[in-house]
């Protein structure tokens, strides 16, 4: 019974000897010493030391019997030679799964076709590590996996699993579509507490009908990772996850749960890349001003990583926000109920009534298959294309705004001069969802509120690489031990002084509502 049901794990174990098993309880009879003089074949003689590792000791006075051993004795050749002949065959689909996988006939895998071998074998999930397992296997550390690796190291159950695959498949290896899991989003904020609380949950759940929940990283540290393969080693790499779940997002098997993440703002972005870099990996620092090809194509990579870099590779799908019927019908039948506005209250809520995005709205719906540029017509009448195509299909509906920076810097002027100094000024934005306008609009917004500052050190702003878009936090941050720190640090502090008081994100560590963009945002 115990040497039939032997795990797989049996191949790995050392032969033993009868000293070994003497010290295990077992005092071996005649018959166990010859079988283990015996010249078996490598892996029956595995076999037979695991047999006797694994072997209940409540046998007692009775496995020391001349009857006993006689009986076990012939069980146990018998077994050993099947698991002989089943060890060899296992070899034997072991070597014709590693051919399979060696998709370009090097003679060993490569990162990307032991990642197709995962796929093919369908493991659970969290129980493998591509890069871990990559690591593992590849023992001689020269970037690829040959055989006798293959062979020797595979985890605990991949081999088993490479065989009853082979045996599905009527005497071959086969690759296959996996059904589809639920996957679900690591990401790198408050969320972090469900995936520790919640996640747990719906493993628990979804085992119980079979189905497979998988966890893909669209943190920002997963995607910046992803972004340079070049510039890490074979165990740092990381997939892009993000990408795959854009493509998934568009079939329809799709079944994500989006936990909200990280839309990233520059400081966010430089912090995460230098914890990153802290833990050694080999990522570049971000170019605020780009000027070499190199340095462009840098930024070019860790722009599609800032703002809003998730939601709309996923919505591009069929992700639907839509409240659900039951839903719906409570909330019709118990409404919610705002608190009451009282007529003595200082609040307002100020906006722009001219020259912003919608005073400038304008929309065409397309009456036949078209294509559409936009340009950009200057003052002077030079037209410069900014995309020289949409294509565009019948009964589409295409948009089109703008806002004048001069319009909204007097905006931004009248509040701040008209404002009740009893109430608290505050900014807000949906400052990092929008990758171009609204990091703009919260520029311009710092620029005014320390307007003479800003005046008065502009040229050595600009020298330090100090942008508005960034905040007021970027000035604290890089004039660090500059000879004029303390003179611009008076400066700001003469602007708080002379504006409506400010309202603070962190008011014990200083940080006002202007220190990050990523701190402004209304959803």
């Amino acid at each position: 019974f115990w040497l039939k049901s032997l795990p797989s794990k049996f191949f790995e174990l050392r032969p033993l000897s009868t000293t070994d098993i003497a010290g295990r309880g077992f005092p071996p009879s005649q018959e166990v010493k010859k079988m283990l003089s015996r010249p078996l074949r490598p892996f029956a003689q595995r076999a037979a030391s695991a047999a006797y590792l694994q072997a209940p000791q409540s046998f007692g006075r009775q496995s020391q019997t001349p009857a006993f051993s006689r009986h076990l004795s012939n069980v146990t050749q018998e077994l050993i030679e099947s698991r002989a002949t089943a060890a060899k065959q296992e070899l034997v689909v072991l070597a014709q799964a590693f051919a399979r996988y060696d998709g370009d006939g090097s003679g060993a895998l490569n990162h990307e076709e032991l990642k197709l071998a995962l796929q093919d074998l369908d493991l659970p999930s969290g129980e493998v590590d591509v890069h871990q397992l990559f690591s593992e296997l590849d023992v001689n550390k020269d970037g690829t996996i040959e055989l006798s690796e293959w062979l020797d190291r595979l985890p605990k159950g991949t081999k088993v699993q490479v065989v009853d695959k082979m045996n599905r498949a009527g005497g071959y290896v086969r690759f296959q579509i996996p059904d589809m899991p639920v996957v679900y989003t690591y990401t790198d904020e408050a969320p972090m507490l469900a995936t520790y609380s919640l996640l747990p949950v719906f493993r628990a759940f979804l085992r119980m009908g079979g189905v497979k929940i998988v966890k893909r990283d669209i943190s920002v540290a997963g995607r910046i990772l992803a972004h340079f393969p070049d510039k890490l080693s074979f165990d740092q790499r990381v997939d892009d996850d993000l990408e795959a779940l854009g493509k998934l997002a568009k079939t329809p098997t799709a079944n994500i749960i989006k936990l909200p993440n990280i839309s990233a703002s520059i400081p966010q972005l430089c912090a995460a890349i230098k914890e990153l870099q802290a833990k050694g990996y080999n990522i570049p620092d971000f170019p605020s001003d780009p000027k070499t090809e190199e340095e462009q194509d840098i930024r070019a990579r860790y722009a599609q990583v800032l703002g809003s870099a998730v939601n709309p590779v996923l919505r591009e799908g069929n992700s639907d926000r839509r409240c659900a019927v039951p839903v719906k019908q409570y909330a019709m039948k118990h409404p919610h109920k705002n608190g009451k506005w009282t007529p003595d209250s200082k609040s307002v809520v100020a906006h722009m009534t001219d020259g912003d995005f919608f005073g400038s709205e304008k929309s065409a719906v397309m009456e036949k298959v078209c294509s559409v540029r936009i340009e950009l017509v200057s003052e002077s009448g030079e037209t410069t294309v900014l995309k020289a195509k949409t294509s565009l299909l019948p009964g589409e509906i295409i948009d089109s705004s703008l806002l004048s920076v001069q319009k909204l810097r007097a905006f931004y002027e009248k509040e701040l001069e008209n404002h009740d100094p009893d109430t608290l000024w505050s900014l807000h934005l949906k400052a990092t969802m929008m990758k171009v306008s609204d990091p703009v609009m919260f520029g311009q917004a710092v620029e005014v509120f320390f307007k003479p500052a800003w005046e008065k050190h502009g040229a050595l702003f600009k020298e330090l690489g100090i942008t508005s878009s960034n905040g007021v936090g970027d000035v604290y941050a890089k004039i660090q031990g500059h000879p004029k720190q303390a003179e611009i640090e008076a400066d700001l502090k003469a602007c708080y002084d002379s504006r409506p008081p400010l309202a603070f994100v962190d008011s014990r560590r200083g940080i006002t509502n202007l220190h990050v963009p990523s701190d402004v945002i209304v959803d």
